[in-house]
């Protein structure tokens, strides 16, 4: 017998995309359907460059292809030009000081 390979298997799809197979067999980029659930840990979430915290990476990059294809299930459209910041929730930055910035220089060193 022989063994029918996954269309799926060598196809690459983008961030917050999964691989689907489609009626006729051929495989095609979708948005994520659902993200893995996770346990609650802080360390999960991500900062977006709107300066807006997400679960994870997984939600953020679902969430752009979402606004990007302009489906129903977006939650703002300016979510479409949406990509990660850094990891971690999103922090208010002081602001730097004149002090701060003299000192820059050297901290850099």
């Amino acid at each position: 017998v022989a063994l029918v390979k996954n269309p799926c298997e060598d196809h690459v799809c983008g961030w917050g995309k999964e691989c689907v197979v489609g009626k006729k067999g051929e495989p095609h980029c979708e948005c994520i359907s659902k993200c893995p659930e996770l346990d609650g840990d802080p360390m999960d979430k991500v900062c977006a460059n709107n300066n807006e915290t997400f679960v994870s990476l997984c939600d953020l990059y679902r969430e752009r292809c979402l606004c990007k294809k302009g489906s129903k299930h977006c939650a703002k459209k300016s979510h479409a030009k949406v990509h990660l910041e850094y990891l971690g929730e999103c922090k208010q930055l002081e602001e730097c000081t004149d002090e701060l910035m003299a000192q820059f220089p050297e901290r850099m060193a």
